[in-house]
């Protein structure tokens, strides 16, 4: 976490990602970067 507040990570994924999904009516999806880091938290629970 204390890399992603240094380095903005999430930030900087909310552009890309929304326009990977689509910009129009995202929904839920709206806060982009829920995608990569929810990504990232099912890997690190596989992993543990």
């Amino acid at each position: 976490m204390s890399f992603d507040e240094t380095a903005a990570v999430h930030e900087r994924a909310i552009e890309p990602v929304r326009a990977l999904l689509g910009e129009s009516n995202l929904g839920v999806l709206y806060f982009a970067w829920v995608v990569p880091a929810g990504i990232l938290i099912f890997v690190l629970a596989i992993f543990f």
